[in-house]
This record gives C-alpha cells, sequence and structure tokens, in this order.
C-alpha cells in the first residue's frame, strides 16, 4: 500500500459507475439504506466512502446508495491495496461486522466450509446462527468458557471455520426438530451443546429420550449451562427406568 497519512485526500464526484461492489464484503441493508436517505434528505454531511485503486467499496457501501439514490456527490478516499482483509478490519474495530457478517463474506467467495455452514442454516433454518455453528464445529463446551469461544470466534472472523462433521450435524440437527414438538427451547445453544454431547455417547438412545420427552415433557425445562441439561436429560431418561444409564460421565 504505497498511501500514506499525506496521500490522503478527499475527492467527490457523480460518476456513480466508476464504484464497484468488493467480492465478500457484506450484503447491502435496503432498511439501513433508507435511514440514510432520510437523514441525507435533512442534511447531507461529508462522510467519505473508502475505495480502493479498483474503486471498489471497501468501507461506505450504504452511504453510496443512499447518496445515489438522491444524486448527491460521493465524497471518497482512495486507497491503493486494500481489499477484503482491511474491510473486516475495519468493521471488527467498529463493532459493525457480526459473525453472519463473516458467514456470508467468506461463502460469498466460496470458502467451502462457510458454503456448507449457509446450506446447513437454509435448510435448518429455525436452529439459528449459534445452534447451527455448535452442531457444524462439535463445540460441546460449556458456555462459560470465555477462551475457547473467544478462540473460536477469532477463527471465524479469520476465515479458519472447521466443519468436523457435515452428516452428523445433519443428523443431531433433524432429531432436535423432532425434539421442538415437545420443548420450545429446542435450540438454545446450551441444550444443543447438550445433545450434540450425549448423541456422540454410546449409552445414549437419542429415539428413546425423544419417547420420554414426549410423555413426560412437562419435566423439561430451560436450564443455563450444559451440565445442568445433562442432569436434567438423565432425569428423563431415567425416568421410571428399571436400569438407569449414567449420562454425566
Amino acid at each position: 500500500m504505497s498511501n500514506n497519512k499525506k496521500d490522503i485526500v478527499v475527492q467527490s464526484t457523480t460518476d456513480y459507475g466508476r464504484f464497484k461492489s468488493l467480492a465478500g464484503n457484506r450484503v447491502v441493508n435496503p432498511l439501513h439504506v433508507q435511514r440514510l436517505t432520510r437523514s441525507f434528505r435533512e442534511e447531507y454531511l461529508i462522510s467519505p466512502i473508502i475505495v480502493n485503486e479498483r474503486f471498489e467499496i471497501i468501507d461506505g457501501q450504504h452511504r453510496f446508495a443512499a447518496a445515489m439514490s438522491e444524486s448527491l456527490p460521493v465524497y471518497f478516499i482512495l486507497i491503493d491495496g486494500y481489499r477484503l482483509p482491511q474491510v473486516q478490519r475495519l468493521n471488527t474495530s467498529t463493532s459493525n461486522w457480526k459473525k453472519v457478517d463473516y458467514l456470508n463474506s467468506y461463502a460469498d467467495l466460496g470458502v467451502l466450509p462457510y458454503v456448507q455452514m449457509k446450506r446447513f442454516m437454509g435448510k435448518f433454518p429455525t436452529l439459528g446462527f449459534s445452534a447451527s455453528e455448535c452442531l457444524l464445529t462439535q463445540n460441546v463446551g460449556g458456555i462459560n468458557n470465555k477462551g475457547r469461544d473467544s478462540a473460536g470466534k477469532r477463527n471465524f472472523q479469520q476465515g479458519d471455520l472447521v466443519i468436523v462433521d457435515l452428516e452428523f450435524a445433519h443428523q443431531a440437527a433433524l432429531k432436535i426438530l423432532e425434539i421442538s414438538k415437545h420443548y420450545e427451547g429446542y435450540n438454545r445453544s446450551a441444550f444443543v451443546r447438550s445433545i450434540s454431547m450425549l448423541m456422540q455417547k454410546p449409552v445414549f438412545d437419542i429415539d428413546y429420550f425423544i419417547g420420554k420427552l414426549e410423555r413426560y415433557s412437562s419435566m423439561f425445562s430451560d436450564r443455563q449451562s450444559v451440565n445442568e441439561y445433562i442432569i436434567l436429560i438423565e432425569e428423563v431418561y431415567n425416568y421410571r427406568k428399571r436400569d438407569p444409564d449414567n449420562l454425566r460421565f
């Protein structure tokens, strides 16, 4: 990157055709564009967008769209060499990008695990983001394991998502959807983690548990942690069972 602080100059143009979208950048939110458009009608403050030498928009997609819709000049700063990593870093520092933005970004670039996760979420939309990620990565650690969660988020942002077992994730998701008929909190992260953990134990029969839950759903309620859920699942699983199974160890 050849630019330094002395090189930065704010330019303006109404030649909107010069600007391009950057592959992997966030999808433009029409509602945000509408809000900006209303604001620009009241007072159009100079807030430059950032573009690279190809005129790909690095920062300010929504401002660009709003300015163009009102036929207003676009103020921009051109910085050579900026690409997707700079987009992500800029937005991370201002807390604009969420995990779903990184998912869409890397999927748009064709990074296979992110493409697979996006497809998975399309197939099981009611599970939500956290539950889907848990099943795909088999992150079954406690919800208070801050170090692991932080590292997982950092890896996700850097494009290092690892899907451990896609077939298992599909099987678990189908079973969890069966559970949804009997438990409203079926997509809570801690519950999904507990089911994911138990389904990997030979002693645990998921179909037997679903049958028990169907008959004794009144015994089941929300819990705050994986361990608390497993204790509760074990209670329901072993209710009126002649030879109780130990699911906790």
